[in-house]
């Protein structure tokens, strides 16, 4: 089943995203694909996403967030990442802080 990002999360909040060079996707994940989550995947140079994502949220059924997973996220920066997400506000917050971070590092 194809997953509509729009349907879960905002166009301010995509393209809040997509300025500060990351990229949101949703993904069916669980061993049956029964959990929805969202990529966050730094978009390169030369615009492409990057091969994988570097953190993971599982979109819950209030509208909120929950920590699902860290692919390559340094752990300084994945330990300041709230575990819970309660609404989009909190999420751009968050994309922000990624953002800060992740040029810090550049």
């Amino acid at each position: 089943m194809e997953l509509d990002i729009n349907s879960v999360i905002s166009k301010t909040t995509i393209n809040y995203a997509l300025k500060r060079n990351i990229d949101l996707d949703l993904v069916e994940s669980g061993p049956s694909g029964e959990l929805t989550t969202i990529w966050f995947t730094e978009i390169e140079k030369d615009g492409e996403p990057a091969c994988e994502p570097f953190i993971m949220y599982l979109v819950n059924g209030d509208g909120s967030f929950s920590f699902y997973g860290n692919v390559y996220l340094p752990n300084e920066i994945k330990e300041e990442l709230p575990a819970y997400i309660p609404d989009e506000k909190k999420l751009r917050e968050m994309i922000g802080f990624l953002n800060s971070e992740i040029m810090k590092r550049k």
